[in-house]
């Protein structure tokens, strides 16, 4: 039995391989004698081929969708209900993670805020209204 080298080679291709780090928390709550939802998360990317970041710290939900007044004597005949939702975020674009520590990480940030209400009038079972 003769004994032979074994020859290994690997060849990697840089367009295939790609390392990212993806971090996603997120908080719910709902009330049980409210109709409010609230929702909460964070995220991170990073890139590690690029060394890049970006990530979103945080964003905020916030839903209500509940009757402002309904006759206690008549289940169907007259409903006025309101839907609001709310939407905050606050963004980080991708940007080199040397960057990330540096005392500049909120200048960095983009930041919104989204508000939407509609008002529902029900009446009866035949008409609906949405302003």
């Amino acid at each position: 039995m003769t004994q032979g080298a074994i020859n290994r080679s690997l060849t990697l291709d840089q367009r295939r391989i790609t390392g990212q780090i993806v971090s996603n928390l997120n908080a719910t709550k709902r009330f049980r004698k409210l109709p409010i939802f609230i929702n909460a998360g964070i995220s991170y990317n990073q890139d590690l081929r690029t060394e890049t970041v970006s990530g979103t710290l945080p964003s905020l939900r916030i839903n209500y969708n509940g009757n402002l007044y309904q006759n206690p004597n008549k289940q169907n005949s007259v409903v006025i209900g309101l839907q609001y939702s709310t939407n905050a975020l606050a963004q980080l674009p991708s940007t080199a993670d040397s960057n990330l520590f540096n005392g500049n990480l909120f200048n960095k940030l983009s930041l919104g805020i989204e508000h939407n209400a509609i008002l529902v009038f029900k009446i009866y079972v035949y008409l609906n209204i949405s302003i």
